[in-house]
């Protein structure tokens, strides 16, 4: 088997691109990721940040280290939850490290990619392969700082991207339609970056991987996190079956599709007549559209949550009006 060595982010992004296409020839046994790929960093400057890391930061380090355990948890074990992954090993763990000057700080998660070539997956060995390139994309490019920066800002300031950057951002949109597994990964990136950009409010710029925010645009994200209270709110509408994933206790997790989202959703079996459930699967199996009402949690434009409430049956024709 032919050794596929990878040293940046735009061979990650073509190889992800091939295996979407389903281009043969490419298993993760064989690839073999850089060090710069395999590692986050961080770059803060400011009259606070100087080789040193406040409660705050620290604070929004461990934040995105825990983003990080509940998307391995999911995909190596379909729960959410980074308790199902034992004991944590001490190895397993963003150990970073502060350099002088301004406060630049760096963290391996070749563990990440070892836990995920090494475990266990519920998915064929092309999207096994994506997930793993994917997570080198997502995590250590910090791609997640973008998604922040275009969620919280307002739309004339928002990050223009070079070309490149929207075929990565292309990609990654693939990517996660394809396998649902990878979107969890997604969001895990731009949680945890938002989380590091809360944490240093004073901050005169933020560096994640390649992407960077300027002081007014951090100051702009702290303001309208602060504000923001969590909503819940219902809809109503046909949605299309592209994921399933079965947990514990007749709890699943559905990725859907609707007129203008996607959203996973969680849907507890026992809350459903079998007749209910049935019409679901069918539409699933058939590729069919269903009509669900979902409750959808948000805190701002950011889905924290949603989970089926009802499932519908299709309206029937009055065949005694003309």
């Amino acid at each position: 088997m032919e050794r596929i060595t990878v040293a940046t982010l735009d061979q990650v992004v073509d190889l992800i691109r091939r295996l979407l296409d389903k281009e043969p020839g490419i298993n993760y046994e064989q690839i073999g990721l850089s060090d710069d790929l395999t590692t986050i960093t961080i770059e803060i400057k400011g009259d606070r940040y100087h080789g040193t890391v406040s409660g705050d930061l620290a604070h929004g380090l461990w934040d995105l280290q825990q983003e990080v355990y509940r998307a391995l948890a999911y995909t190596l074990t379909g729960v959410d939850d980074k308790r199902r992954l034992g004991k944590i090993p001490e190895d397993w763990k963003l150990q970073f490290e502060v350099r002088d000057g301004s406060t630049i700080l760096t963290a391996s998660v070749k563990w990440v990619i070892n836990a995920l070539k090494e475990g266990y997956l519920a998915m064929d060995d092309n999207h096994k392969t994506i997930v793993i390139l994917g997570v080198a994309l997502v995590i250590t490019s910090g791609v997640g700082l973008t998604y922040v920066a275009n969620n919280y800002i307002d739309a004339h300031e928002r990050i223009e991207m070079e070309q490149e950057r929207t075929n990565q951002f292309e990609v990654i949109a693939r990517a996660a339609r394809a396998v649902p597994d990878f979107s969890r990964w997604r969001e895990a990136a731009r949680n945890g970056a938002k989380s590091v950009a809360k944490s240093v409010p004073d901050a005169d710029s933020l560096r994640i991987g390649e992407e960077q925010l300027g002081a007014h645009q951090i100051r702009e994200i702290n303001a309208r996190a602060v504000r923001e209270a969590p909503t819940t709110e219902p809809i109503i509408e046909p949605f299309r079956v592209v994921g399933f994933k079965r947990q514990d206790d007749g709890v699943s997790k559905f990725t859907i599709i609707g007129a203008d989202s996607e959203l996973t959703v969680v849907l507890d079996a026992e809350s459903f007549t079998n007749e209910q459930l049935d019409l679901l699967w069918s539409a699933a199996q058939h590729n069919a559209r269903v009509s669900l009402e979902v409750q959808i949690k948000r805190v701002g434009d950011v889905v924290k949550g949603a989970w089926v409430t009802d499932i519908l049956a299709p309206e029937v024709p009055d065949n005694k009006n003309p």
